[in-house]
């Protein structure tokens, strides 16, 4: 009796911990099928026919990837070829090479953390279209429907640095890692395109990487993954350069803490058309300052580019228009910014021809300050920067004298910029700038 009764538990906890499970269903490659969870089954169980040597791939495709799904696909002996848990649209495992004609079988199911949860899905299985990326290639083609992928390899060294850029509706990128472990994501907000001129690898191998559709109707997509060249940058020091909207520029220097730089570029009636932007080596997913016009004609400049730790620093250089090429000149040197005392005005002249006038104040945190601008010619708009380049304060006027007031935030070197606003040849900003520290 005892054991009847060990037998009969067993049972109901190998029922509660391996979920409820529907019928199984029969896929057919490219074919998706809609499936919803109602929080009474909890797996799903697929059969479908398979020819040795397809290479194939699957998705149990959530347009906002929740809940998570898991999924895992068996062998025709029953082993398990391969599983995927999550990511930001849903869970994808593959691709996968078969190794013998037959039947196969896909499970999808709920983690027993996000049993219960209710949703939406479709799965898919569909052979693998597999390139391998080489330097400089470009790559397109049209991915058909909702959970449609592309798959991609690329080998490179540890801390080799590329970028990337992909074009398609409702689209994700996701890089794995030659461990296999998830390295790298990125998505289609809305624009129809996405991308980042600057990553390094973490070690050394082939990088798998698939781009994968939330559209219904499918997308044509590009994508490029290319190695940078890096060009060393030293203080006084010039470097040339042709630019356009599918190559970056790169460029590298090395900084103490607090420096002050002059970063600016030169060129043929740039127009704003052209971004620079300096990225931290220790975190090169993000830029910690950025600049598109302040310089002459509408060219990029950073003055001053305040370095905010010891290390090593990069100059990117880009330009979204697809219908030139820039000739540029980039400068790195010292800061010859302009400082604020209180109470001492500080005369100048600006124009189209000299670009953003920078001046810095060293102000501490609470500190209330009175910024007067009086001028007789031109039409200025000032811009106010804390240490941190967030935009503590904004004027735009017609000629004359302005006053008004600004609480500091923080304690550290503050930024104004003075340009004169008509962007007119011929016309200067004639004007006199006084900052008192007044509480």
């Amino acid at each position: 009796m005892r054991l009847r009764w060990l037998i009969l538990i067993t049972l109901v906890l190998m029922i509660w911990t391996t979920g409820t499970l529907a019928q199984p269903q029969t896929l057919t490659y490219g074919q998706p099928v809609a499936m919803t969870l109602d929080g009474s089954v909890t797996r799903f169980r697929y059969t479908f026919e398979g020819t040795a040597d397809d290479v194939i791939y699957a998705t149990a495709f959530i347009p906002n990837g929740q809940p998570e799904l898991q999924v895992e696909i068996f062998g025709i002996n029953g082993t398990s070829l391969g599983s995927a848990l999550g990511n930001a649209m849903g869970t994808l495992v593959g691709p996968i090479t078969l190794t013998s004609t037959g039947r196969y079988t896909l499970e999808v199911s709920q983690p027993e953390y996000n049993v219960g949860n209710t949703g939406d899905f479709t799965v898919l299985i569909d052979r693998a279209v597999l390139t391998s990326v080489k330097p400089d290639g470009r790559y397109s083609g049209t991915l058909p429907q909702a959970g449609s992928a592309v798959f991609f390899s690329y080998t490179g060294p540890a801390n080799e640095l590329f970028g990337y850029a992909a074009t398609g509706q409702a689209m994700g990128l996701f890089i794995r890692q030659p461990n296999g472990e998830g390295f790298l994501q990125d998505f289609d907000y809305g624009s129809g395109e996405f991308g980042n001129p600057l990553n390094v690898l973490p070690m050394e191998g082939e990088y798998s990487a698939f781009l994968q559709t939330a559209n219904p109707a499918g997308t044509d997509y590009t994508f490029r993954l290319t190695p940078v060249r890096v060009v060393e940058l030293e203080s006084g020091n010039s470097a040339n350069g042709t630019l356009t909207s599918e190559d970056v520029q790169v460029f590298r220097f090395a900084s103490n803490i607090d420096e002050l730089w002059r970063i600016d570029v030169t060129g043929d009636n740039m127009q704003s058309n052209v971004r620079l932007e300096i990225r931290n080596a220790d975190q090169l997913d993000s830029f910690v300052a950025a600049d598109q016009s302040s310089g002459v004609n509408g060219a990029p400049r950073l003055e001053p580019f305040i370095s905010g730790a010891d290390g090593t620093y990069y100059i990117i250089l880009m330009t979204g228009d697809e219908t030139r090429t820039y000739d540029f000149t980039l400068n790195l040197a010292p800061s010859a910014a302009g400082r604020l005392d209180s109470g001492v005005a500080q005369p100048g002249t600006a124009s189209l021809d000299t670009g953003a006038l920078i001046y810095i104040y060293f102000g501490v945190a609470d500190e209330v300050i009175r910024v007067t601008l009086d001028t007789t010619s031109g039409q200025p708009n000032m811009l106010i920067y804390t240490p941190v380049d967030e935009l503590a304060s904004f004027m735009a006027r017609s000629t004359g004298k302005s006053t008004f007031e600004v609480t500091l935030p923080q304690t550290g070197l503050y930024t104004f910029r003075l340009v004169e606003n008509s962007y007119t040849p011929g016309i200067t900003l004639d004007f006199t700038l006084m900052v008192e520290s007044i509480r």
